[in-house]
This record gives structure tokens, C-alpha cells and sequence, in this order.
């Protein structure tokens, strides 16, 4: 009521009608209404997106929009609990993209939704997801629905031998509890033609430019990298008490990390957001924004 009374200061806040809007009642304009709704965000300690000015407009549809608020955070911390997790609250007031890349800095682990409420239908990522993974440091795990339940939970890390890759290991061993979960480890051999931008039929293009069994050995070379790899990464899990399956395939990181997610229907993908920065690794960023975008399970980037 503070707030309507700097507003409109003439009128009578006794007299105020709890099921009417304001705007009706005081006869103020779309302005002054924004700027209650901004005071009232301040002072509540909640953010209220514009999508909800319109919860807010009566004192009645205020109650509702404080319970509401309140209550999601009530909901989040009695499912956790019957995972036997303990989780704190904490609100914050702001844009919540910025807010929470801000306040990502103070922990090891930011996760968001793929989806705020808004954007469910929507494909790819949220706007905030987008801007939180794009923008917070550390690891950002964008949640999805889980797979059906009752079985084996399935993790599909991929690992291209970069620093972001260790990185990777370093998380899944020390932030992730899933000692009992089925894991994958994926390298992909990125074939040249796929960084250059061209089809398989590059090596068809000219027998003068592309000697067959040069490209041959190249690829195998590149075959016996990613098989290095994955082994190397096994190990280092297994050094820290996890068991691991290693697989690799041939072409675009992206599609192939995707296609190997939906195949074997996994809960969980683990991807660098960075890599080396040479002819085979540089497009490792957009790899990671790829997947992120379009996984159809939960992804957890980590950033070196």
C-alpha cells in the first residue's frame, strides 16, 4: 500500500477495492503501473516478470502472487528432500538470467531449467537457460524431463582430449554422484571435411588435390586419437572409483554425440564447453551450443 500511496497520493488507500485493479480504482496510467510493479518486486524480494504484472494488479491477485512465488520454492525443497537432498533458499531481485550468472560464480554446480514456464513448447533453450549457459562460469547443468524410471540411469560424456575434457572427468568424479549410473564416454573423430564446411564427397571432388590413401591414412590416424582418448578418460575415471564404457564415431561432434544421445536414450549428456584451440578442436564451443540446444535429455556443460 506504501508503494500505491507515492503513486497516487490523493487517494484514499483505505477505500481500495482487494478484487479490482488498481489502474481501475486509481485511474493511473501504464507507467505508473510499471513502476509499482518494479517497486513492488524491491520490496517483496521477488522478481515478478512482466508476464505476471497482471497477477499482481488487485491486492488480491498480490496475496496470490506472494503464495505462489513462495510455494514454488516449498515445492523444490520437499522434492529434494525426498531425494535426500538438503537445499537451502535464497531470493534474489532482478533479472533472473543476470542474477543467477552472477551469483553462479559462488557455487560449483548452476542448474536451470530448459524451459521457464513460458517457453515449455517452445524448441531448444529458454531465454534464460540460454543466456546462463552461454554466460555463467563453472559447470551449468540445463535440466530436461527424465527418461521413463525404474532403471539404470545413463550418462554419455564426451571427451576430445582438450583441458575441458579433464575438466569434464574432474566434475563427473567429484560433483556428480553417479557411481551406480551406466556411463558412456564418446569421442568423435572430426573429419576434415566436416570443419572445412563440405560433404563426404570432398574426397571425390579431385584426384590431383586428394590422394585416396593419403585421406585413408589420415582418418585412421584421426580413428586411433579418439580410441587414445577414450581410454585415457576410462582410466581416469576408473581411478576415481567409476566404471565406463568407451565408444567412437566419425563425423560432426554434434550430430554424432546427438545421435548416440537418442539411440541410447540417455539421462544425462556431460560435454567441455571449450577445447584446444587448433584446426581440430576450435569448433569444440559451438559443439557444446549445439547440444545444449537441441539434447533431448539433460545436459551438464562444463567450462574450462
Amino acid at each position: 500500500m506504501r508503494i500505491l500511496g507515492g503513486i497516487a497520493p490523493e487517494v484514499d488507500l483505505t477505500l481500495i477495492k482487494p478484487q479490482v485493479s488498481f489502474r481501475e480504482q486509481l485511474d493511473i496510467d501504464s507507467m505508473d503501473f510499471l513502476n509499482f510493479a518494479i517497486g513492488l518486486s524491491k520490496e517483496l524480494g521477488v522478481e515478478i516478470p512482466e508476464a505476471d504484472y497482471s497477477k499482481v494488479a488487485s491486492l488480491d491477485g498480490r496475496v496470490e502472487f506472494v503464495a505462489e512465488a513462495s510455494q514454488h520454492l516449498i515445492n523444490a525443497q520437499t522434492l529434494l528432500a525426498a531425494l535426500g537432498v538438503e537445499a537451502g533458499t535464497r531470493v534474489e531481485v532482478g533479472s533472473p538470467a543476470r542474477v543467477i550468472t552472477r551469483l553462479a560464480a559462488e557455487y560449483d554446480v548452476t542448474v536451470v531449467g530448459a524451459h521457464d514456464q513460458y517457453t515449455l513448447s517452445k524448441p531448444g533453450l529458454g531465454p534464460v537457460a540460454s543466456r546462463v549457459v552461454g554466460s555463467a562460469p563453472g559447470a551449468v547443468l540445463i535440466g530436461r524431463e527424465l527418461g521413463e524410471g525404474g532403471r539404470q540411469w545413463r550418462v554419455l560424456a564426451a571427451v576430445d582430449g582438450s583441458l575441458a575434457s579433464d575438466r569434464v572427468l574432474e566434475v563427473m568424479s567429484s560433483s556428480l554422484q553417479i557411481s551406480d549410473a551406466e556411463i558412456t564416454l564418446l569421442s568423435v573423430a572430426e573429419t576434415p571435411w566436416v570443419q572445412l564446411g563440405l560433404g563426404r564427397e570432398w574426397l571425390d571432388y579431385s584426384a590431383d588435390l586428394n590422394d585416396p590413401p593419403l585421406v585413408r591414412s589420415f582418418k585412421d590416424e584421426l580413428q586411433r586419437e579418439a580410441d587414445a582418448v577414450v581410454e585415457r578418460a576410462r582410466r581416469r575415471l576408473e581411478r576415481d572409483g567409476l566404471s565406463a564404457t568407451v565408444m567412437t564415431a566419425e563425423g560432426d561432434p554434434a550430430l554424432e554425440i546427438l545421435r548416440e544421445a537418442e539411440r541410447g536414450e540417455y539421462d544425462l549428456i556431460v560435454i567441455g564447453a571449450t577445447g584446444e584451440d587448433d584446426l581440430k578442436h576450435n569448433f569444440l564451443g559451438s559443439v557444446s551450443t549445439k547440444v545444449t540446444q537441441t539434447a533431448p535429455c539433460s545436459t551438464l556443460v562444463v567450462k574450462f
